[in-house]
């Protein structure tokens, strides 16, 4: 059973000052063996969800829905997962100087590329799982400095949410937008990114997710795609 995660720099470790981080140092702020892809690896397989479990990270720094799809072929085709987890979207929807304001794909060419990665998708892998997470948001602090950040998180959430038909399709609203509490213990200090405490819930909010999938093979009906971890 192969899960393949895409996503951003949300599954990859961190170190405490990227823009001026030294190769030498030793100290990271968040590991791999932290980053929720593993996690979701080590999870399932202590749990025995099935005899065989491969996770496959493929999240890149600065990733977006675009190049999610320009390289969803090969994935699809290469590693023919049995569940496809996408997590993109703060990157996307992130207001830029470099672009006067702008984003670098903005809400409706996002719900655009969505959409035609999924249609795309069920006509190679028809079988495969694809769980859409919810972009995890952002600090008070980071709203405080970028003014209405936090409704776009929301809209962008909303499309991924009407996008999960339940036939296959699913969407996962993990816990970190849910209160007003997860900017102080789930971020590290930059507002956006996770602690190791965050990455733990998505983990948890993913397996939570595919892991009755993997164990029944049973998948919900059309229009009931949403979850909750």
């Amino acid at each position: 059973m192969k899960v393949l995660i895409a996503g951003d720099s949300l599954g990859l470790p961190r170190p405490y000052r990227i823009g001026a981080y030294s190769p030498p140092e030793q100290e990271l702020a968040l590991y791999y063996s932290e980053t929720y892809p593993v996690l979701v690896e080590e999870r399932l397989r202590a749990e025995g969800a099935v005899e065989v479990i491969q996770v496959i990270n493929k999240c890149v720094r600065a990733q977006t829905i675009k190049g999610v799809y320009v390289e969803s072929y090969d994935w699809l085709y290469y590693h023919q997962p049995d569940v496809f987890v996408l997590q993109v979207g703060i990157v996307d929807l992130w207001f830029r100087s470099e672009l006067g304001g702008g984003q670098k794909v903005p809400l409706p060419e996002y719900k655009s590329v969505l959409l035609k990665l999924i249609k795309e998708r069920l006509v190679h892998r028809p079988n495969c799982i694809l769980l859409l997470c919810a972009v995890a948001g952002v600090s008070a602090v980071v709203e405080e400095r970028f003014p209405g950040l936090a409704a776009q998180v929301a809209a962008y959430n909303h499309v991924l949410e009407s996008a999960a038909t339940g036939t296959n399709v699913l969407f996962l609203n993990f816990g970190c937008n849910k209160s007003r509490d997860w900017g102080e213990r789930l971020f590290l200090p930059d507002g956006y990114h996770l602690n190791k405490e965050g990455s733990k819930m998505l983990a948890d909010s993913i397996v939570n997710a595919i892991e009755p999938v993997l164990r029944t093979g049973y998948i919900r009906e059309a229009g009931s795609g949403a979850l909750h971890g």
